[in-house]
């Protein structure tokens, strides 16, 4: 729809983008949420909001327990219960996997109330029944075959195009369709179907991950600019507007083709260059000409705290082959998640074939998880403590005092020395970076163990690079490495 918005439907905005942002749920009637969905599917630019709501409904058992006492209660109308059966139909129509076991339970009750006390309303009966039907029949079309019940029902959707070729970096449909993207739940329990069912649904999801903050915080921009006019609204959300943008002349970079582009800074005069994270090398941006009808899309490749106080920063487009005009004057918007570490990850999983450890990360079965190859020799040993111990029975290894150990520390290092693939979590506070030192040393004193003829070495991962400096400052000050036998990279 392409009407202004009046003022009630412009209020109706402002709370679905509050709620949407804040998660604040709870702090909301269940009558008024269901108004909200049912009342902003409707309005223009708001259906990506209403059905974020509607995905924070469906997760919240105590919410939907809220819903279900509104039905059931004395004060409900026709209107009210028309409000919810909808509600179900567009939890069916665009998030269908996950809405059936909830929709079912909210249609139950509202068929109970509607036999008892609403008969002659046509309407609503005949809205209850079509929607009953639409969960029937989705139901059925995609019930799991009788030897996959651990499978959920949208393993049975599948994509219409390749994960592997969907492009890293959004297009203008991600941002500013209505369309949900097609996504499917990263599994808790049960398993995937292949390499190729995991592989999709993670890429999709990481994918997601960093687009949706764009997408989001440009539709409220565009959002703030209509209610602006009224309300003087100025929201942002996930995103930093610049203004004031224009790209100059071709330039030839360390790898390619660049661009120099200047942007007005006068409202940025506070801002540290030099700590700031606004624009930092690997970063995505998006600009337009025209209000986000079209969008160029392009990375930071150099940075220059001195020539960004300036307005000045260098940038490499996605789309090496578009057509620049050094005259036209962009709005450009940065997203606040760093792309360059979304970037080589959804690259690198189009490139996977096949996956290590696929027995366990397809089916989520560790019950039989197996002892590293080298470990499976009869007579292999491990030294703890000084002492040589056999590997693998654990029994006649030292007590976990020995090794300066609690109870949980010494099961988890365990687990982590005798099996090939294993998961260590654990709050705040509960020694995960201490037991990973633990069990380095272990590892580094036990190298003729595990290295073949001489060969063979360690690779260390860390979220960032605080966390990666601070785990291998504590390995060169518990072991024994003489220089070059440990490298950082990056």
């Amino acid at each position: 729809m392409d009407q202004e918005m009046n003022t009630a439907e412009m209020s109706i905005a402002m709370d679905m983008l509050r709620l949407t942002s804040d998660h604040k749920l709870k702090e909301i009637e269940a009558e008024k949420v269901s108004g909200f969905i049912q009342y902003g599917m409707h309005l223009p630019g708001m259906r990506q909001n209403c059905i974020s709501l509607l995905s924070m409904v469906l997760e919240s058992d105590v919410f939907i327990a809220s819903i279900v006492s509104f039905v059931l209660g004395s004060f409900r109308s026709a209107a009210d219960l028309l409000n919810v059966i909808e509600i179900c139909q567009s939890s069916l129509q665009y998030i269908p996997g996950f809405s059936v076991p909830k929709t079912t339970v909210l249609l139950s009750q509202v068929n109970a109330v509607v036999t008892r006390d609403f008969q002659l309303n046509q309407d609503l009966v005949e809205k209850l029944h079509e929607v009953e039907e639409m969960k029937t029949i989705l139901v059925r079309d995609r019930k799991p075959a009788n030897n996959a019940s651990a499978y959920d029902i949208e393993d049975d959707l599948n994509p219409q195009e390749d994960f592997r070729s969907l492009p890293i970096t959004p297009t203008l449909d991600d941002l500013m369709s209505d369309e949900l993207p097609f996504l499917r739940k990263n599994k808790a329990t049960g398993g995937y179907r292949s390499v190729e069912h995991y592989l999709d649904v993670q890429f999709r999801l990481l994918r997601e991950d960093f687009i949706c903050p764009l997408r989001n915080g440009i539709q409220e921009l565009l959002k703030s600019k209509e209610l602006s006019k009224q309300t003087k609204l100025n929201y942002q959300g996930d995103i930093r507007l610049y203004k004031g943008v224009y790209i100059d002349m071709p330039l030839c970079g360390r790898y390619g083709i660049v661009y120099r582009l200047t942007f007005d800074v006068t409202t940025l005069k506070r801002v540290n260059w030099e700590h700031s994270k606004r624009l930092i090398t690997g970063s995505l941006i998006c600009l337009s000409a025209d209000n986000f009808k079209t969008i160029l899309f392009a990375v930071v490749c150099e940075r220059d705290a001195k020539e960004l106080s300036c307005g000045h920063i260098l940038i490499e487009l996605t789309d090496p082959w578009h057509e620049v005009d050094s005259a036209v004057q962009y709005e450009m918007v940065e997203n606040t998640v760093y792309f360059e570490a979304y970037r080589h990850s959804l690259k690198r999983m189009q490139e996977i074939k096949d996956l290590p450890f696929k027995e366990y990360l397809l089916e989520g079965d560790f019950d039989g998880v197996m002892a590293p190859k080298y470990l499976r020799e009869p007579d292999a040993t491990l030294v703890l403590s000084g002492r040589r111990y056999p590997a693998l029975e654990m029994s006649k290894w030292p007590e976990k005092e020995a090794l300066e150990l609690n109870e949980s520390q010494f099961n988890a290092f365990q687990n982590a020395l005798t099996k090939e693939f294993a998961i260590i979590q654990g709050p705040p506070g509960t020694g995960k970076t201490y037991l990973g030192l633990k069990v380095m040393k272990t590892l580094l004193e036990n190298t003729e163990t595990w290295r073949d003829r001489g060969q063979g070495c360690i690779l260390i991962v860390c979220h960032t690079n605080h966390a990666l400096d601070q785990f291998l400052e504590g390995i060169i000050s518990q072991s024994a490495l003489e220089p070059g036998q440990l490298v950082r990279i990056g």
